[in-house]
């Protein structure tokens, strides 16, 4: 007997007679079933708890390779769509459970991180911070080594929130920059330090000519350690170490490029690892749309411009931007919860990575090129910031890692790509990458895949969750294109109905017809023999009158008269819905919104709120640290533009953040206070 303890209400069931520990055991299929290309089949499973979550792989080739199939099933039991189109009779089925966590190091300070970096040996980290030091440690014992005092001024301002830190290939120095309180008004200021003794080497101000206030500080060694590369409002900057004189200034980043005509914000930047060329994320002040340069690190001519499309559905600015180990690739987060892994040569974007329901913070390649580490923003509050793997070859998904909480900025793998240094307010993490405690199963025998010999197609829908306000995209997917192009299909119309209270269509996708909350999507679309997907479909996904939609294909019909088709539906969830008082109706075109009118505050903290929804509303102000500093109201609201204000007589100064908690919305905010 296997079994695991599990405690519901009262009663703890679990059957003593056996002293076997819990055990995971494929079920079916477990050797012997044949399964049609196409077709779908349930995966089931026992020996762990139903809130366990599961990686399975199969495989065609007796176990000498494995393909993923999901990496989060749960339930005990998993819908494996559309067989896949390998005819084999040497396959396996593999689950995969991981009972322990990894571990974590947590490395801590007194400040705000703006980022987090390895020395090139892996064994120290450092970080820039806004309280105007920079920290050193070890990084295998969290022991702190150093703490430099790198600012000089009284006070530190939430723009100092960017300080940045960098150790030099030798590891002899290191670089910061930051918008700092003892610089210019408005620009930044890069230093370099002796390592051993905190002494500062080398010193330069970077004025923003556009008389903005600075919002960006990057800095990174050239691949040799002789240069320094240095963003701005205005530009990016090369200097030399030794001289301190200016090499290069990207072209691309000035109002005198045609192609940019207004001004640039240089936000994150990456060396080609051969040290010839610079890539940095940009966004252009009339519509944010992300845009990399990529320009010679020797002149600071532009060599080429990568752009999102101004018609994609989302609107973001740049985070990070780095290369891949070889300089062919080059990966790019944004604010519109994407990454994009690119081409450096042809600027064509290969794969399109999602990991976080928010927002992508950073992601990076590891040093041998195989996979990819995201950070991703899922929601509010503490734990909301989540590491996860991918395959850089194509995207796909590998596993999660950890999730640590507020301000999580930059990702980096360790030299050896054996762990993930991860910046974040008040500490950095460290996640080991090695999988511990893993527990799995294989199927006792082989099974095959074979061909699907009717003339029958498949038109289904995944299924599908998300939060209110996110934006998502779901396919409409055809099992078996090849067989249908060869029996005479090349058409396939059909209509896809779903609850037009919770999904709207965006961007290219129709609106159809609606009836009451019925929305009708009609499409006639052609088939391709080598692509199972039909279309894309893009939503902004709203809260209506249900928390689930199915997502139903009706009247499938090829162009064929030999060639039948039939529909499997999938279903939309919303998660994290609150039902307490019964549904409450969103408008999908209406916007939560929340701002600091007065920020930097220094008498009272005004919140500026438009609240979409009647109902309990919260407003309350936290440390860095997440401890509750004040209640500036929690009463019921109507909805509205409504204003706040709470004294600050009685909040130290420093940065904190205001949370916005209504019935179905969560927003954040940072507000710095000075006295």
């Amino acid at each position: 007997m296997i079994c695991r303890s599990v405690i519901l209400g009262v009663a703890l069931l679990c059957s003593l007679t056996s002293g076997l520990a819990a055990q995971l055991r494929i079920v079916s299929p477990n050797g012997g079933e044949s399964l049609r290309v196409g077709s779908k089949v349930t995966i089931i499973w026992t020996g762990v708890l139903p809130t366990d979550v599961i990686t399975l792989e199969y495989s065609t080739d007796n176990g000498a390779s494995w393909n993923p199939i999901t990496n989060t099933a749960k339930g005990l039991q998993y819908t494996w769509r559309n067989i896949p189109n390998t005819v084999s009779a040497t396959c396996l089925l593999r689950a995969t459970f991981q009972t322990a966590t990894p571990a974590t190091l947590r490395l801590f300070g007194t400040g705000n991180f703006g980022n987090a970096d390895f020395s090139s040996d892996g064994n120290l980290v450092i970080s820039g911070s806004a309280d105007g030091n920079a920290y050193i440690w070890d990084s295998h014992s969290a022991q702190l080594i150093h703490q430099y005092r790198t600012e000089s001024g009284a006070g530190i301002t939430l723009k100092a929130l960017n300080s940045w830190g960098t150790f030099s290939p030798d590891m002899k120095t290191f670089a910061t920059v930051s918008p700092t309180p003892d610089g210019p008004a408005n620009g930044n200021v890069a230093r370099i330090f002796d390592v051993a003794t905190g002494a500062k080497l080398h010193e330069w101000t970077l004025l923003d000519p556009s008389n903005l206030a600075s919002a960006t500080g990057h800095c990174q060694f050239h691949p040799d350690g002789t240069r320094l590369a240095v963003t701005g409002e205005d530009s990016i900057r090369v200097f030399d170490v030794a001289s301190e004189a200016v090499v290069s200034k990207l072209a691309g980043f000035v109002r005198e490029d045609a192609f940019y005509t207004e001004h640039s914000i240089a936000n994150y930047l990456d060396w080609k690892p051969d040290g010839s060329d610079i890539i940095a994320g940009i966004a252009i002040k009339s519509d944010s749309i992300p845009t990399y340069i990529r320009a010679s690190s020797a002149t600071g001519d532009t060599l080429q411009s990568y752009r999102l499309k101004s018609s994609y559905p989302y609107v973001s600015v740049n985070t990070g931007v780095h290369y891949s180990p070889d300089g062919s690739l080059f990966i790019a987060s944004t604010e519109d919860t994407s990454v994009r892994v690119w081409n450096v040569a042809t600027g064509a974007i290969l794969f399109t990575i999602r990991p976080g329901l928010r927002e992508s913070v950073d992601a990076v390649f590891s040093h041998d090129g195989k996979t990819i580490a995201t950070l991703g923003y899922d929601s509010l509050g503490f734990n909301s910031y989540n590491v996860k793997l991918w395959n850089a070859s194509d995207g796909s998904f590998i596993r999660w890692v950890g999730a640590l909480g507020f301000g999580s900025g930059t990702i980096e793998f360790s030299p050896d790509d054996a762990r993930i240094l991860v910046s974040s307010s008040g500490n950095n993490v460290i996640f080991q990458v090695a999988q511990t405690g893993l527990e799995s199963d294989m199927s006792d025998g082989v099974w095959s895949i074979v061909p699907n010999t009717g003339q029958n197609v498949v038109v289904y829908t995944p299924d599908a969750s998300a939060n209110v306000n996110d934006l998502i995209d779901i396919s409409v997917f055809i099992d078996d294109p090849g067989g249908a192009v060869a029996a005479g299909a090349s058409s396939v119309s059909f209509d896809l109905h779903f609850n037009e209270t919770m999904l709207e269509p965006i961007g290219t996708t129709p609106k159809g017809t609606v009836t009451g909350s019925d929305r009708v999507l009609h499409f006639n679309l052609p088939i391709v023999a080598t692509d199972t997907v039909l279309t894309m479909l893009h939503f902004r996904v709203a809260l209506g009158d249900d928390s689930v939609t199915s997502l139903a294909v009706a009247k499938p019909l090829t162009n064929s008269l030999v060639v039948t088709a039939s529909n499997n539906d999938g279903t939309f969830k919303l998660l994290n819905v609150c039902t307490a008082g019964g549904p409450r109706l969103l408008n999908p075109d209406g916007v939560v919104a929340m701002s600091v009118p007065n920020n930097p505050v220094h008498d009272a903290i005004q919140v500026k709120v438009n609240l979409i929804e009647d109902g309990h509303t919260s407003l309350t102000l936290f440390d860095a640290c997440g401890r509750a500093a004040a209640t500036i109201v929690d009463d019921y609201l109507t909805h509205g533009t409504q204003l706040f204000s709470v004294p600050a007589s009685g909040i130290g100064s420093g940065v904190y953040y205001v949370i916005l908690q209504t019935p179905n919305n969560r927003l954040m905010a940072p507000v710095e206070v000075e006295k």
